[in-house]
């Protein structure tokens, strides 16, 4: 409990900067400066999500304990086990860093296209990094260290390697296609077809990456939970 209210109090600063950021007395850029901290934001909510992924969730299958074994004879298969840490995991994540991300962005004032597309990457990015977090805790278990120990293990410091490379990929994959749409009323000129195919792809890329993600880590998660009971 102290670390949940030490992060409420980290959650209620971070959403303070945004409420007491001023962008308007810088002319002409306001609004761009806007859109820019829009996706500063949605990266430093993944960011967020992973952190809070590789405390809470990573130990989860861990925190059994020695009591693993009652699991493994319980009349349930591995594989309910695992989905319903899957899912007790990604609720609050997904709620905190949605709150994060649409309280900011109304702080903000940025484009309501950007609100709405960073409301759903949330969605696609917390069900990717608790799948991530799930399936390594499963396959790198410590069941003899308390939380934090199995968090600094070698199964959390890969966990946030590939979640820092997921985080860039998605903003570079989700910061194009935003890019060309808040510039087109710049240049003025509407958007070419291709223009137009290319930003559909870029968005569907980041949407399978993340269902890829989500769906083979707990794949993998069940598998070597499933090896570990024979």
């Amino acid at each position: 409990w102290s670390q949940l209210l030490l992060l409420l109090a980290l959650v209620l600063l971070y959403l303070y900067n945004f409420r007491v950021l001023d962008l308007s007395r810088i002319p002409y850029m306001s609004g761009f400066l806007k859109n820019i901290y829009a996706f500063i934001n949605l990266g430093m909510a993944g960011f967020v999500m992973a952190t809070v992924a590789v405390r809470f969730v990573f130990p989860a299958v861990s925190a059994e304990g020695a009591a693993f074994w009652i699991i493994r004879t319980a009349p349930i298969s591995l594989r309910d086990f695992l989905w319903s840490k899957f899912w007790t995991g990604f609720v609050p994540v997904l709620v905190l860093t949605e709150v994060l991300t649409v309280t900011a962005n109304q702080f903000l004032g940025v484009d309501p296209a950007l609100k709405v597309m960073a409301a759903v990457a949330i969605v696609f990015m917390s069900l990717a990094l608790v799948g991530l977090a799930m399936g390594l805790g499963a396959r790198y278990p410590r069941f003899g260290g308390d939380p934090s120990q199995v968090a600094g293990s070698y199964g959390g410091v890969a966990f946030m390697m590939q979640s820092v490379l997921y985080i860039l990929v998605m903003t570079a994959l989700l910061g194009w296609p935003s890019s060309v749409y808040l510039l087109q009323p710049v240049r003025r000129a509407p958007l070419s077809i291709v223009q137009e195919l290319l930003m559909l792809l870029s968005l569907a890329a980041a949407a399978a990456m993340s269902l890829a993600i989500w769906w083979f880590s707990m794949r993998s998660g069940v598998r070597a939970l499933e090896r570990m009971g024979q």
